[in-house]
């Protein structure tokens, strides 16, 4: 039977029942606590039996920051103000604004 129709039967306050009677230390009991019933069903129905792995956010940010360090430049025209607003030394800004123009151009 597919996760999704063992799901079915379940409802919201299945969910809610169960997890005020037994609570432990599971992972799933977290993922409750954190999103609640309803958004924990809808993983369920969608993604039961399946592991999945939650990255920790380091890995979206170090691939988002260059672009917001790139769009940040553009505006600015400033090398050293962008260096400064985002931590990090000139030569990183000079570096990522070198690649985006080469990817830039790639694309025309």
């Amino acid at each position: 039977m597919s996760a999704e129709r063992d799901c079915a039967k379940l409802t919201e306050q299945d969910l809610i029942d169960y997890f005020e009677e037994f609570e432990d230390d599971s992972i799933l009991n977290d993922i409750y606590d954190v999103i609640g019933p309803e958004a924990l069903l809808k993983l369920m129905e969608a993604f039961g039996g399946t592991v999945i792995y939650v990255s920790a956010g380091s890995t979206v940010a170090a691939r988002i920051r260059p672009q917001k360090i790139f769009d940040y430049y553009v505006k600015s025209k400033n090398i050293r103000e962008t260096a400064r607003v985002f931590g990090v030394d000139m030569a990183v800004v000079y570096k990522i604004t070198k690649e985006y123009r080469k990817s830039l151009k790639g694309r025309k």
